[in-house]
């Protein structure tokens, strides 16, 4: 049965199929059912967003600018160090002395690769940005399964329910719609 649902909330539907953790062999396969054609879809929305082989190789030339200057350990390798991000996730960055000045061989030289790059560097935030802003917001007829309400499991908890709301119907005549 088609569902319609904005495209950025397949992302949060496909998280709380896969929070949902109870038993019963219908249950279970419809919810498998659903997660399957959610991560195909999501693949081709991560598709949609995808940076050009320009941009790639753009990338490529800024990580190797930040290996280049990172401190290097005994064997030559660069180092990385802890930081927390905005989102309080702990992530390693390259250990760059001197990362924040200026008037640094670091950021001379990023800021003349990032200067090259300039209008691919602009066409790919406008494509994030777009991204963001209008394809995750459009509604998608998506078919996904559905579950009769009598047929979930008894020890279903509030935030499992949650989870699984867009897949169930009550009664005939919603089934049919």
């Amino acid at each position: 049965m088609k569902t319609k649902i904005k495209r950025g909330e397949l992302y949060d539907l496909y998280e709380g199929l896969n929070r949902v953790r109870q038993s019963g062999a219908k249950f279970c396969y419809v919810i498998a059912k659903n997660k399957k054609k959610l991560e195909s879809e999501i693949r081709v929305m991560e598709k949609a967003k995808e940076p050009n082989d320009d941009y790639e190789k753009f990338l490529v030339a800024a990580e190797d600018i930040r290996k280049k200057h990172a401190k290097k350990d005994r064997r030559g390798k660069p180092m990385m160090i802890p930081k927390i991000g905005q989102d309080g996730q702990q992530r390693f960055f390259y250990d760059i002395p001197d990362a924040e000045n200026a008037e640094g061989p670091f950021l001379k030289e990023v800021s003349a690769l990032e200067k090259k790059h300039a209008a691919l560097i602009n066409e790919q935030e406008e494509k994030e940005k777009e991204y963001a802003e209008k394809f995750l917001l459009e509604d998608t007829d998506i078919e996904l399964h559905k579950i009769h309400l009598d047929e979930i499991p008894e020890g279903i908890s509030q935030e499992e329910m949650d989870a699984i709301y867009p897949i169930i119907f009550e009664d005939e005549e919603e089934e049919s719609k």
